[in-house]
């Protein structure tokens, strides 16, 4: 049985000629925004920006610091869309977050139940997302059944280990704490 999921939706794609891993695609999203670590990555300069006024919310409801904008192709699926990014002074967990700007250009259909995105390209229909081969499937899973007591499937299974190794904690930036 598959396990029921909400997931967002993460995937690898090219940005201006760069392999960039960790952009969320997000429906949500009323702007195309791009982080520090990204911006930096793709060799780019301040002076490449372009000025950006409309004040930008981020998750936590605060006014986000902005640094510009600046256009960049973005290649998915064998399709390319130009993307006008909005940089922002800010921590995540992604290195970009494409919402309804990007996905309207490409003409994309999402799941996030199925982790994929349809985008059509000229040679037909694209399918981009999490997928492995059925062939691969059935090895992992008999691989899985037949070592199943190898396997700790809660913390609990896990004896005399210590908690630090196996307590998972958020990488949280102080001057934002989490609220209800």
């Amino acid at each position: 049985m598959i396990q029921p999921h909400d997931d967002a939706l993460v995937v690898t794609t090219q940005i201006n000629g760069f392999i960039v891993k960790r952009v969320m695609i997000d429906q949500g999203n009323g702007a195309d925004v791009m982080y520090p670590d990204l911006f930096k990555g793709l060799r780019l300069k301040n002076e490449d920006l372009s000025k950006y006024d409309t004040p930008l919310v981020g998750f936590d409801g605060r006014v986000v610091i902005l640094e510009g904008q600046i256009s960049l192709p973005v290649n998915m699926g064998g399709k390319e869309v130009v993307v006008i990014f909005v940089v922002v002074a800010s921590f995540s967990p992604y290195t970009a977050i494409v919402g309804r700007p990007w996905i309207h250009a490409m003409g994309a259909i999402l799941s996030t139940l199925h982790v994929k995105i349809k985008v059509r390209t000229e040679q037909g229909v694209a399918i981009v997302g999490a997928s492995i081969r059925d062939e691969d499937r059935v090895e992992m899973l008999l691989f899985l059944m037949q070592n199943v007591d190898m396997f700790a499937w809660s913390p609990y299974e896990v004896h005399r280990v210590d908690l630090e190794f196996i307590v998972h904690k958020l990488n949280m930036d102080p001057l934002f704490p989490p609220k209800k």
